[in-house]
């Protein structure tokens, strides 16, 4: 504020200011961290949703964009393209699981440069043994050979036991009683078990010898007996 054409004085200080003071906050587009809960033993090829997170600490709208999934903001359309919310609104994040048992995928949302991670681990798989039928020969031994199978592709590596036992046969001279474990590396969903039958010339009923299948690590047993 300028003063000035004094009259019958003179001018000591001829201009004073006010200071305006700014009451606003500045923008703050960096939000208070949130996190997802994972979900484990999800069916393979499954749509998954997360459970939905609230925005807060922001006070301007914040840029959001998702890696490996697809979000949605205040149960609006899930979209992968980037885009803003402000506090208060609510996201879930949506990604469709693996393919492949005992697989880990992950879909990574970002709001104003604050990430989380929202992790999904498909199920294992199912093991099962097939049946078998053989001629026993009049002599030596012949090799039964039954099929054990995942019900789909590991993404780790899965194993199972494996141990002979009497149905109607009797080990020793019937059959060989035999014990072991299989491997199934990532990717493989077929092993063989083979159990030697012994031959005679004697006649008698057909006779059955039990495989049984125990203690499977990252699968289940679906079928766990063959014959």
């Amino acid at each position: 504020v300028n003063l000035s054409n004094p009259t019958a004085a003179t001018l000591a200080d001829g201009q004073g200011q006010i200071t305006i003071t700014n009451d606003d906050a500045a923008p703050d587009t960096t939000p208070d961290a949130f996190g997802f809960t994972p979900v484990s033993n999800a069916t393979l090829g499954s749509v998954q949703t997360s459970d939905a997170i609230t925005v807060s600490g922001i006070n301007a709208a914040s840029p959001i964009s998702v890696t490996g999934g697809s979000y949605s903001i205040n149960g609006g359309a899930f979209v992968s393209t980037a885009g803003t919310v402000t506090a208060g609104q609510t996201v879930r994040v949506q990604q469709t699981a693996s393919s492949t048992a005992n697989a880990t995928t992950t879909a990574t949302l970002t709001i104003g440069g604050v990430s989380a991670n929202y992790v999904v681990t498909t199920a294992g798989p199912t093991i099962s043994i097939s049946d078998a039928s053989i001629g026993e020969g009049n002599s030596g031994t012949q090799q039964a050979m039954l099929t054990v199978s995942l019900s789909a592709a590991s993404a780790t590596s899965v194993t199972v036991a494996f141990a002979t036992a009497d149905g109607t046969a009797t080990a020793g001279s019937d059959y060989v009683a035999g014990s072991g474990s299989l491997t199934f590396g990532a990717g493989v969903t077929s092993q063989t078990v083979s159990i030697g039958i012994l031959g005679d010339t004697t006649f008698e009923p057909d006779e059955t010898v039990l495989v049984n299948l125990s203690n499977p690590t990252a699968a289940t047993l679906a079928d766990g007996q063959g014959q």
